[in-house]
């Protein structure tokens, strides 16, 4: 939520505090399915995170929506594809993260 209030958006805060739980159970299932990954995909999840903290550390908004956008989106796709051979590519180690097509 520190995220959210950052963002001097009385709305988007309290719009994120009516889906916390369905945050929540989202965030746990996905870290249970995570821990059944080679230790690489940790890592590669990890390195997603840290980019995003970089760019809300050095105040770099463009940078911060481009790399949350490209988690959230890949973090979604995980959730259904897995790291079977249509969801391979989503855990290529790419810093960088380029557009994803529509999944």
């Amino acid at each position: 939520m520190a995220i959210a209030r950052a963002t001097d958006n009385p709305f988007f805060e309290r719009t994120l505090e009516s889906i916390i739980p369905d945050m929540r159970f989202i965030v746990e299932l996905a870290r249970g399915l995570l821990m059944k990954q080679p230790i690489k995909s940790i890592v590669k999840v990890q390195s997603e995170h840290e980019v995003i903290v970089t760019a809300i550390r050095e105040k770099d908004a463009e940078a911060a929506r481009k790399h949350m956008a490209h988690h959230l989106t890949t973090a979604q796709a995980r959730l259904f594809y897995g790291s079977g051979r249509d969801g391979a590519f989503l855990w290529l180690d790419e810093t960088q993260p380029e557009p994803l097509e529509e999944l």
